[in-house]
């Protein structure tokens, strides 16, 4: 009896280890660092892709939402300008090749689809492993909203960041941001970003 006990602790802590969460933080890079940008003046509009693996992993520790039909685009602000300025998150759009106009999906409907299996590892390792699998879930769920583009005014001289996922069924070709507000002036303008070939969704039939 104790042999097989001990046979069996070997798979549980792999069982554990495999429903960990790694929270790890996005790095913000001088606004040269990216190719697909917009600047307007003083303002500067970057939409970072998270289309590889690796680049995706490097921030989120779970399958790439790309896979599961969502592209992670992380937008990232720079304001150089004298006034403050503030985002809408609600107000971006994504267009694709053949001129459909989508909306980005909400963060938390994404981490529902790259969560840690939870059955398969009950039955393999019992309630620990289970459990695990469930404390690494909230973690991917709290992750996910937190990394979430969230509506925000910059300070002058501040930079800011935040993601957004579109489907990726479709190619995808220009971002816009609309309702960006100057608090100096009340003006309010709207950026395009142009998108680089991504990796499509392609569901297994």
């Amino acid at each position: 009896m104790k042999r097989h006990y001990l046979q069996g602790i070997p798979l549980l802590l792999l069982l554990s280890a495999c429903a960990s969460y790694a929270v790890r933080t996005v790095p913000i890079n001088v606004p040269t660092a990216y190719p697909n940008k917009s600047i307007v003046g003083e303002l500067t509009f970057v939409a970072d892709v998270y289309g590889t693996a690796a680049k995706y992993r490097s921030v989120f520790d779970t399958i790439p939402s790309y896979e599961r039909g969502y592209l992670g685009v992380n937008l990232i602000f720079f304001n150089d300008s004298g006034n403050t300025v503030s985002v809408d998150p609600s107000a971006i759009t994504c267009t694709t090749r053949s001129g459909t106009i989508i909306d980005h999906v909400p963060a938390t409907q994404v981490a529902e689809q790259v969560l840690r299996s939870t059955t398969g590892r009950y039955f393999a390792g019992g309630v620990i492993a289970a459990g695990s699998s469930k404390g690494a879930n909230d973690r991917i769920r709290g992750d996910f909203a937190a990394k979430a583009l969230k509506a925000r005014d910059l300070p002058p001289g501040s930079r800011s960041q935040g993601f957004v996922f579109f489907s990726n069924v479709e190619p995808l070709q220009t971002l816009t941001i609309r309702g960006i507000r100057n608090a100096g002036d009340g003006t309010s303008i709207a950026v395009d970003i142009s998108m680089p070939i991504i990796p499509l969704y392609r569901p297994v039939s």
